[in-house]
């Protein structure tokens, strides 16, 4: 998997005073919120999150589009899921397999794309992304979250 170091963020945080670095939460994901996969995904990992430690943030708010800045090219946060575990950075298919290490069956299951080739699970994610809007149209508005999922989103 390619993890990428988020330290760069964190000083910025510091010092331009966006965000207390310190409340950045050890697991984060980032996600398009105008996405019904990724809206329906984000109620899933709520629900199946085995330690509730799982934070999220829509990609355009300031810490989304903060840690989307620091993506190595060809990544955006409108065409990956971005998932910051303990200081890490995961995008694409190696996010989605790092995200089910936290889940309960049988959603944890997903960690086992890990034996197909990178480029073969990257390339599958990227196919998906890339035509989920034609697939299941585009949501205008971020979805309204449940009051049990609202205290685990960051605005």
């Amino acid at each position: 998997m390619v993890a990428y170091d988020f330290v760069l963020i964190i000083k910025d945080f510091k010092k331009e005073g966006m965000v207390n670095y310190q409340k950045i939460p050890q697991k984060l994901i980032i996600y398009d919120g105008h996405c019904v996969i990724c809206n329906g995904s984000v109620h899933i990992i709520a629900r199946y999150d085995r330690s509730g430690l799982i934070r999220f943030t829509h990609s355009e708010t300031s810490l989304g589009q903060a840690f989307s800045s620091e993506l190595p090219p060809g990544i955006s946060a409108d065409m990956s899921v971005i998932f910051v575990d303990n200081g890490h950075i995961y995008t694409l298919s190696d996010a989605v397999i790092q995200i089910a290490k936290y889940l309960r069956f049988p959603y944890n299951l997903l960690r086992l794309l890990k034996i197909l080739p990178k480029k073969i699970r990257d390339g599958i994610y990227r196919l998906i992304a890339a035509n989920r809007y034609r697939i299941f149209k585009r949501r205008e508005q971020c979805m309204l979250p449940d009051a049990r999922l609202k205290t685990r989103i960051i605005q």
